[in-house]
């Protein structure tokens, strides 16, 4: 009755490595985008007091490239740390296993809604790097690069999500398969 639950539980705790590194690339990357973008801007506002020429395309690297991955691409090591915001008020006092079906729950739930996003954005990315997308400036400044930080972010998050549902579930189905392994 459990074996493909089984089969996907162990491909899934097999590429839990995987994920966590994954995640914590992406949070590496997000932390350079934040150590750039304070170079960036600290040289800018330093050159434009300094000799009165600031950098330019400051704002439209800030905002189009820095402040997008540094957002999105940590998204999945938050997760994987549990340091995202939890509330438990309404379950903190329920039973380990009414609490772990709720957790399962909402984990598939965030799977299935950061799966969504994942797609669009996905969507989003290839047509923007179709159509090499670029926004107005006194210059040609390509936008499509920083397309592709939402769907790596959510990617990972659907991961983790998806490995977390099923960590919970080996420890929601481990009472069951201990009195079924008794009843034999």
């Amino acid at each position: 009755m459990f074996k493909a639950l089984d089969v996907a539980m162990a491909f899934f705790l097999s590429i839990e490595r995987f994920i966590r590194f994954f995640s914590y690339l992406l949070m590496s990357v997000s932390i350079i985008c934040l150590i750039l973008m304070m170079v960036h801007v600290v040289s800018d506002v330093f050159m434009k007091i300094a000799f009165n020429s600031p950098i330019i395309g400051t704002l439209e690297t800030v905002s189009y490239y820095y402040m997008v991955g540094a957002v999105f691409l940590p998204l999945a090591a938050v997760e994987l740390k549990e340091e995202n915001v939890h509330v438990d008020l309404f379950i903190q006092f329920a039973p380990i296993r009414i609490r772990r079906a709720i957790i399962i729950f909402g984990n598939v739930i965030c799977a299935l809604y950061f799966g969504g996003l994942f797609y669009q954005t996905l969507i989003d990315a290839v047509n923007s790097f179709q159509y090499k997308e670029t926004i107005m400036s006194n210059y040609l400044f390509y936008v499509w690069p920083s397309r592709w930080a939402l769907p790596l972010g959510f990617l990972a998050l659907v991961l983790v999500f998806a490995s977390s549902t099923f960590r919970q579930l080996k420890d929601f189905l481990a009472p069951l398969e201990m009195w079924n392994k008794d009843k034999k």
